[in-house]
């Protein structure tokens, strides 16, 4: 897949990266929601910029059995956004650029490439640190 079509990078407990096109948002969300669906999504550093997004389960510490401990993301996240997001994450997680309008933030748009690179940087650290 081109870093064009590139908008959903979904990492999961075991540890692996997985890239989406925009397409898939529905597969993505049931991916990420689980058994229960039940999904939020959060602004990975409000200081930085309002469009990157973490999108996870919302009942994951409520069914630890469903939703297993996912520590790259943990260290990806905290990463990214440079120790704003610093708690444990649960299932599988995935992260997103919105499209913006000035200050609006509008909908998941195709990842920029920066974005994406920054991604795959912070993964491979994980996973070499794990």
């Amino acid at each position: 897949m081109s870093e064009r079509e590139t908008a959903w990078a979904v990492i999961t407990p075991a540890g692996e990266l997985a890239w989406y096109p925009l397409a898939a948002e529905e597969q993505v969300r049931e991916l990420v929601g689980g058994r229960f669906g039940a999904l939020d999504t959060s602004t990975l550093n409000p200081y930085e910029s309002l469009a990157r997004k973490v999108l996870a389960s919302d009942v994951g510490a409520v069914y630890p059995d469903d939703y297993p401990a996912n520590p790259l993301a943990r260290l990806v996240i905290t990463a990214l956004s440079a120790g704003y997001r610093t708690q444990a994450w649960r299932g599988t997680v995935a992260l997103v650029e919105y499209e913006t309008d000035g200050p609006e933030v509008l909908w998941p748009g195709e990842m920029s490439p920066e974005w994406a690179e920054a991604i795959t940087k912070a993964v491979r650290r994980g996973q070499d640190n794990s």
